[in-house]
């Protein structure tokens, strides 16, 4: 069997009409919250690395999973039953 890599990863989402500076404060507060020492921690011990990101970077890194999931799936000929 060949190299492979897998990760996980939850984010928010947002209509995508909802207004810039919305989507800023949004981002802040929630990188305030992961970003509390208790829940840092917390997330460490059980092995969650958390990783703050724009919207375009978390644009950038969805578009790239379906990209590369979509490949996986036509290479492997699955198919919907």
């Amino acid at each position: 069997m060949g190299d492979y890599e897998m990760s996980l990863w939850l984010g928010v989402l947002a209509p995508a009409d909802t207004p810039k500076d919305i989507m800023g404060k949004l981002n802040r507060e929630i990188g305030v919250t992961m970003s509390a020492p208790d829940l840092a921690r917390q997330l460490a011990d059980a092995g969650i690395e958390v990783r703050l990101s724009s919207s375009p970077e978390f644009a950038s890194l969805i578009r790239s999973d379906i990209a590369r999931w979509a490949a996986v799936v036509k290479n492997a000929g699955v198919q919907l039953a």
